[in-house]
């Protein structure tokens, strides 16, 4: 906002009648100040009025006092938060006048009651950290690019004002938001709060055909409004901390144009030079002379000790201009620059055009001349993306190195060349690699794929994965996801399918996890579509099949961490656990005579099967085991060849039983009624233990109900 402030006149020495020049700081003018006037300025006058800053979100996070959280109303947090958010500013929050402004304007919204009477002891760590936060909580490029739109929209109708019938361009039309007041050096008042200008500070000065601005809050109104042609403001309201002083509302055009035509006349009258030769000269005066002065220049002080903020703004303006001309001269050199450097690249193409028509150009030398422009013009060849420019002089040349090229029966062949190319024709960025567009991937998809494409489909078998896999091994760092996806789409899978279609597990010599294991990290997901036709087949010859025979084993185990675990344990529950239960009540414990085979089929599949109906095939061989034991210590045996049998049944159990709670429940039985044979006590029949043990779990849960039950009681009572 552009702050203008009226000097009180003062009567000079022997002339008492003549008051010195009103100066206005900040204004369009200093000879026609736009508070005052009386020559017409205007006939009409319309404008959209100013723009509010939001109103103020509570944030709710407590300061403290002494220690102690303190309770604001919206108003008082404000304020607070105001405050907080320069805590690292130690210049301000250590000078004691700035502190005593703060404190004196807070007080009179916190009121004579309140608990804050003294800012030593309060802590504004909560509120300064919250703030911190929010700060590094960075918009993405869309939010940004959403709220930039947001404001431009809503801004563009106060942009402007019909003047006359003319559309000028308004200045400054944004009320600024309330803060603390900092100043520059030691202001008078510096830590003064700016308190929030409302609608009812604001006078519009407009035409008196024109219709008046909405206001835009509901339920206020503006201050007054008048109609002044003789003036040029827009708006005006009292300056939040200088009260004496008033803001306004300007037209941008006059006022951009004088402050620039000043700074360009100030500038034939800048005296640094002078003071910088000064400085070095042999006369002690000038030297004296030009140090003073580039103090007095570099502080921008006046008589009194004074800064003129006016002049300190043209004197910018000078600056600004300076830099703008800097730049201006830099992006023509930048743009001479890369006009002489395509001039160089064209008639390096020129030439590679004419080698490339007389057939004696090479991919070595072709690569060879893009890589020189990649050193020597990198921002030539980003803006200009020369990347393109290679790919219709490089294609027959590869194409003639491909030709005849098999895949499968040389799959490292171009390899190097292609990764040479690779980095070639790659940005920086490396997105060209995933780029459908891209010079690369044009030059993969019409080199590379069609050969891989003609000789999976003519020769490739699926039951023999490996020639295709050791291409793709030795293409994997030069294969973008889409080529190869490519490939797996329009090769590999229709080959599977194929290959699945004919697949009869009776007649196979392969197992058919042997061919399509090796795609599940290419395939995955794509695959589990078959896999309910391979089970169906599966599932066709396991009918005939008799736990004697290992080859269910072998065909089936690989599949358990491929199928579903739901659709496994249904395979292993309709065609393998029946069988396998079969052989354990067939299985004969004989003590003089133990065969292990039906033993051995059974435990084969404890990898396989689900642990729960492990547990359930194993409970039928202790019931029989511990009914053999239980009659073999009644008869008083050798206790050495009791213990010898139970260590050999040990042993032939898997680890994974063995580690197994319930299974070492099971041999712990069989152990307590050994030691009750060497004790010479009454050996418990099988199964008694067990029951007895249920029997005591179940009264303790029952002793723990009733006792739960009875704690709940006491404490209702």
């Amino acid at each position: 906002m552009t702050k203008c402030k009226s000097e009180i006149p003062s009567k000079k020495k022997g002339n008492n009648n003549k008051p010195t020049k009103v100066i206005m700081k900040n204004s369009t003018s200093s000879s026609t100040p736009p508070v005052s006037g009386d020559v017409q300025k205007w006939t009409s006058l319309s404008h959209n009025g100013v723009i509010f800053p939001p109103p103020y979100k509570p944030h709710g996070v407590k300061m403290l006092y002494k220690g102690i959280p303190v309770e604001l109303s919206p108003e008082q947090e404000e304020a607070a938060t105001m405050y907080a958010e320069i805590l690292d500013s130690y210049y301000y929050v250590e000078n004691p006048k700035f502190n005593d402004n703060f404190m004196a304007d807070w007080q009179k919204i916190l009121g004579n009651d309140h608990v804050i009477q003294s800012l030593e002891h309060c802590d504004f760590t909560p509120i300064y950290e919250w703030h911190q936060n929010n700060k590094e909580r960075k918009k993405t490029t869309e939010e940004k690019l959403a709220f930039i739109e947001e404001k431009r929209q809503e801004e563009e109708k106060y942009l402007w004002a019909i003047v006359d019938g003319v559309k000028e361009k308004v200045e400054n039309f944004r009320i600024g938001p309330p803060g603390v007041f900092r100043g520059r050096d030691r202001h008078p008042r510096s830590g003064k709060l700016k308190r929030r200008i409302c609608p009812s500070d604001i006078t519009i000065n407009i035409g008196k055909d024109s219709p008046i601005p909405e206001c835009p809050f509901p339920g206020q109104r503006w201050k007054s409004i008048v109609h002044d042609n003789t003036v040029t403001w827009l708006a005006r309201w009292k300056d939040p901390i200088d009260r004496k002083g008033y803001r306004y509302v300007l037209l941008a055009g006059p006022s951009a144009k004088m402050k620039y035509e000043k700074a360009r006349l100030l500038k034939n009258y800048l005296f640094q030079g002078a003071y910088i030769n000064d400085i070095t000269s042999d006369d002690i005066a000038k030297r004296q002379t030009a140090v003073l002065t580039s103090r007095i220049d570099k502080l921008s002080l006046r008589a009194g000790d004074d800064k003129d903020a006016h002049d300190s703004y043209e004197r910018e303006a000078v600056v600004a201009l300076e830099k703008e001309k800097e730049k201006l001269q830099n992006d023509e050199r930048r743009r001479k620059q890369h006009v002489d450097n395509m001039k160089v690249i064209a008639s390096v193409i020129d030439r590679i055009n004419e080698l490339s028509s007389l057939g004696s150009l090479s991919l070595e030398s072709l690569a060879k001349s893009f890589v020189d422009f990649q050193t020597r013009y990198p921002d030539d060849n980003t803006i200009c993306n020369l990347s393109c420019i290679p790919c219709p002089y490089a294609l027959p040349l590869f194409i003639r190195i491909f030709h005849g090229w098999d895949p499968l029966q040389n799959p490292t062949q171009g390899v190097e060349v292609v990764s040479m190319w690779k980095k070639l024709l790659q940005d920086k960025d490396s997105s060209s690699f995933t780029d459908s567009a891209s010079p690369y991937m044009q030059l993969l998809m019409e080199v590379v794929f069609p050969a891989v494409r003609i000789s999976g489909t003519n020769s490739w078998h699926a039951r023999n994965p490996e020639p295709m896999l050791r291409f793709l091994e030795s293409w994997k760092e030069l294969l973008p996801p889409v080529v190869l996806q490519a490939i797996l789409d329009t090769v590999i899978m229709p080959k599977l399918l194929a290959a699945m279609n004919t697949w009869v597990p009776r007649r196979e010599t392969i197992p058919i996890h042997f061919w399509i294991h090796p795609w599940l990290p290419f395939l995955g997901q794509k695959l589990e579509n078959c896999y309910h036709t391979i089970r169906h087949r599966l599932s066709s010859v396991l009918h005939a099949w008799h736990p004697s025979s290992m080859s269910a084993y072998y065909i089936l185990s690989p599949w358990k961490g491929v199928f579903d675990p739901a659709s496994w344990e249904q395979l292993m529950a309709r065609y393998i656990i029946p069988k396998l239960l079969t052989v354990m009540h067939e299985l004969p414990i004989n003590p003089s005579s133990q065969n292990f085979d039906q033993f051995y089929w059974v435990r084969t599949w404890v990898t396989a099967i689900p642990t729960h109906h492990m547990l359930q095939l194993m409970d039928i061989f202790f019931n029989k085991w511990q009914e053999v034991l239980y009659h073999w210590l009644c008869s008083k045996p050798n206790i050495e060849e009791v213990t010898k049998w139970y260590l050999g049944w040990k042993e032939q159990l898997p680890a994974e039983l063995q580690a197994n709670k319930h299974v070492r429940f099971r041999l712990n039985i069989g152990l307590d009624m050994m030691n009750q044979a060497v004790e010479g006590m009454e050996v418990a029949p099988p199964g008694l233990r067990e029951n007895i043990s249920y029997l005591r779990d179940w009264e303790q849960r029952q002793f723990e109900t009733q006792k739960n039950a009875s704690e709940d009681a006491q404490r209702r009572i």
